[in-house]
């Protein structure tokens, strides 16, 4: 499992579906590490942070696609210094056999670091190939409580250990305050082109952390005419995660 760090903090990678596994900064976890769970008597995988590609949520049915897309629990071809490369067949779901290319990059600053998901289509696509990619980060709650929302929009405080999931209107950008860590902003960019509204979801069922998941459009319209489209041409989404620590 690679890592990349700087003098302040530590990003461990996993290859199966470019994971962050740990986020340390100055020695503080500010995501719940990746780890198994027991949710009502069943073992879960929770932590971390993984990208949701080709879809954010569960899509209607006929596209075969698993809830959050096939990137999570794809393995990598490709290692690269900041991050991995997949490519294939298999990257878009059974309802497309193009061939396509994600490449996954984390880059560090002094005050957090920033996560990029390129795509693109290696050959022409017989009919539209629809795209709706979001972030799962999860967020440690110490002390089980935060507050959270979009620059501009309303305040939401989290105390309860089930939330969500619920569906904010973003921008570009969000902040969370998390007491006994900081505060945490999202910047949200990328070549994104024509893409819908971005949304900010919020979701948890553990005080131990919060989810609170960038998507680059609506999770409701995949599929849709307003859904993004995948073509020979790179999309990028993007989010830069900056801490203040208290």
């Amino acid at each position: 499992m690679p890592e990349i760090r700087n003098d302040v903090q530590t990003v461990s990678l996993g290859e199966i579906g470019g994971t962050v596994s740990r986020w340390q900064y100055r020695g503080v976890d500010v995501f719940f590490p990746q780890q198994e769970v027991r949710r009502g008597g069943v073992r879960k995988v929770r932590g971390g942070m993984h990208a949701c590609w080709p879809c954010f949520g569960t899509p209607d049915a006929k596209f075969g696609l698993p809830q959050h897309g096939v990137l999570r629990d794809r393995k990598a071809d490709v290692e690269t210094e900041d991050g991995f490369v997949f490519r294939g067949t298999d990257l878009l779901g059974p309802a497309h056999d193009e061939e396509s290319e994600v490449r996954i990059a984390v880059t560090l600053a002094h005050t957090g670091f920033t996560y990029a998901l390129s795509a693109r289509l290696l050959e022409p696509a017989e009919s539209p190939v629809f795209v709706n990619a979001g972030l799962h980060p999860y967020f440690r709650t110490p002390t089980g409580n935060a507050e959270g929302g979009a620059w501009i929009g309303k305040e939401i405080r989290f105390s309860r250990r089930l939330y969500g999931p619920t569906f904010e209107d973003i921008g570009k950008g969000a902040q969370l305050i998390i007491p006994g860590i900081g505060e945490v902003k999202m910047l949200l960019g990328g070549a994104l082109g024509t893409a819908p509204a971005r949304k900010l979801v919020f979701w948890r069922d553990s005080r131990d952390y919060l989810c609170a998941e960038p998507v680059f459009g609506d999770s409701k319209s995949y599929g849709s005419p307003s859904c993004l489209r995948l073509t020979e041409q790179w999309l990028e989404v993007r989010c830069s995660f900056q801490i203040r620590l208290d």
